[in-house]
């Protein structure tokens, strides 16, 4: 088993490369909400290394307290509509009962652009791998985590959207640790 210590310091190093992939797209914005962020440990990297302002909002209550946080469940997030520049999801949507909820909450607190990082599978056993990572890697994070296991194809993903009336900006593939067990996919959308 991995000490607390090295596993901490393998998150900071994920965050660093999330951070890294989405630059480009949310360094636009100004504000920026990260729902399902925990402990904001990438929204907050964002917000160091550019002019935007991070918010996050989460069931789980983070160790470390953020002036700029709100408890809430993204299926009824506490803010007004048209709040946030953008809105990110990341890796979030496969713990919440309801990811089609959660999306639609997301566009109306969103003034255009909405980021969502997700775990994708492309067969049956890749699907199965994916729930043995997320519950092996997670469980150490919170253990009141949810895990539904709300996994989704690509194309899974790209119906959902359009059936929320959301345009695909960019769609690829990002890489948040040095090894690859899993596959991870990166989605810009815009109302």
């Amino acid at each position: 088993m991995i000490s607390a210590r090295v596993f901490q310091k393998l998150l900071r190093n994920r965050a660093h490369r999330i951070e890294r992939s989405v630059k480009e797209h949310v360094s636009a914005s100004k504000s920026i909400l990260d729902c399902g962020g925990g402990d904001m440990l990438i929204s907050n990297l964002i917000e160091e290394r550019s002019d935007v302002k991070a918010f996050g909002a989460d069931v789980v209550v983070a160790k470390q307290a953020h002036p700029r946080f709100c408890v809430c469940s993204g299926e009824k997030l506490a803010f007004q509509d048209k709040s946030f520049d953008m809105v990110a999801l990341i890796f979030v949507l496969h713990h919440t009962n309801n990811p089609e909820v959660v999306i639609e909450e997301c566009a109306r607190v969103s003034k255009k652009h909405i980021l969502i990082l997700e775990d994708i599978f492309a067969n049956q056993l890749e699907k199965k791998m994916l729930k043995l990572f997320d519950y092996a890697g997670n469980y150490l994070i919170h253990k009141g985590m949810n895990f539904p296991y709300n996994f989704k194809s690509i194309a899974e993903w790209h119906a959902v959207f359009e059936s929320k009336g959301l345009n695909l900006v960019k769609s690829k593939p990002i890489y948040p640790n040095n090894f690859q067990l899993t596959r991870h996919r990166m989605f810009l959308l815009e109302k």
